[in-house]
């Protein structure tokens, strides 16, 4: 089983940095977010892609997430 990590904001930094960092790291990550058009586009597409640029230019494909509204309190 993964290590378990939760991330509060699911915005670029929170996707584009924390997210791409602990998935590359072995962990599952839920995103924790006010909106819920952006979780459930995440929900939908099961992955989503990071891009480096610069020298080692590569994307990273980064899955083994969930994603938790910020109003749901219990569950949080």
């Amino acid at each position: 089983m993964k290590p378990r990590a939760v991330v509060f904001g699911a915005g670029n930094i929170g996707r584009g940095f924390m997210g791409q960092l602990l998935f590359e790291a072995g962990y599952h990550t839920t995103f924790v977010d006010v909106q819920e058009e952006l979780l459930s586009a995440l929900d939908s597409a099961g992955e989503y892609i990071v891009q480096i640029v610069g020298d080692g230019a590569r994307d990273i494909h980064v899955k083994h997430f969930d994603t938790c509204s910020s109003k749901d309190a219990d569950r949080v």
